[in-house]
This record gives structure tokens, C-alpha cells and sequence, in this order.
């Protein structure tokens, strides 16, 4: 299930990374390459807050592109098509989320960064108090 979770958010991240370089001349790319950034935190650390809370701005965000989208560009199927699928795919990725099981512990420092490999986690725990 994680992989399918990551595999998703990269997915996310290279899809929302075009469109924020493409629209870099303007001001909305800003926002997007923020979402890049907050989804690859997410990716990376598979973190179940971080999940929660970036997924949750995602789809907020793209739920309300979409509709914008459907209301004044007729023409626009193709990109109207990208987003909704951006909508279903964030909030696929919402339920998978729910499903990503806490860390015991929050001194375990290695599993927000590093994923859940428990030898980096041991050893990380061993020289780092929080």
C-alpha cells in the first residue's frame, strides 16, 4: 500500500512540477511548485499528518481549479480532463492515507525522514533524543 501511495504522490508532483514551470511567468506558479514541494515532504516521509494535510490542500485546490475550469472554458476538455483526474487521484490518495499506520513512537526521528527501514530507525534513535 505505501508504494501504490508513493507512487501516486510522484505522480502528483510531476503533474502539478509542468504546470507550475510552464506557468512560471505567472503568478498562480508560485502556488503550484509550493504544492510540489509539500506533496514531495509527503512522498518522502510518508509521514501520516503530512499525508493528511498536503493531500487534503491538494484536493481542495484542484476540486476548486476543476470547477472554475468547467464553468468558463468550454473548449478546454483536455485540460479540464487533467484535472478532474488530479481531483480522483488526490482523493484516492486520501483513503489510501487513512490507511497508513501511525509510528509508535515520535522518537523515532528516522521514520519521518527516512521511511520505515527499522535499521536506519535504530540507529537513528540510539544517537538523536527528541
Amino acid at each position: 500500500m505505501r508504494r501504490w501511495l508513493r507512487a501516486g504522490l510522484i505522480l502528483l508532483i510531476v503533474m502539478e512540477a509542468v504546470v507550475g514551470f510552464w506557468q512560471y511567468e505567472f503568478d498562480i506558479a508560485g502556488l503550484g511548485l509550493g504544492f510540489v514541494v509539500a506533496l514531495l515532504f509527503a512522498a518522502v516521509s510518508l509521514d501520516h499528518r503530512l499525508l493528511i494535510a498536503s493531500l487534503t490542500a491538494f484536493a481542495a485546490y484542484a476540486g476548486v481549479h476543476f470547477v472554475y475550469q468547467v464553468l468558463h472554458f468550454d473548449q478546454a476538455r483536455a485540460m479540464t480532463a487533467a484535472l478532474l483526474f488530479e481531483v480522483l487521484l488526490a482523493i484516492g490518495l486520501l483513503a489510501l492515507a487513512g490507511r497508513v499506520r501511525r509510528p509508535a513512537s515520535r522518537r523515532n526521528v528516522a521514520f519521518y525522514v527516512l521511511g520505515d527501514d527499522p535499521r536506519v530507525a535504530a540507529v537513528t534513535s540510539r544517537n538523536h533524543r527528541v
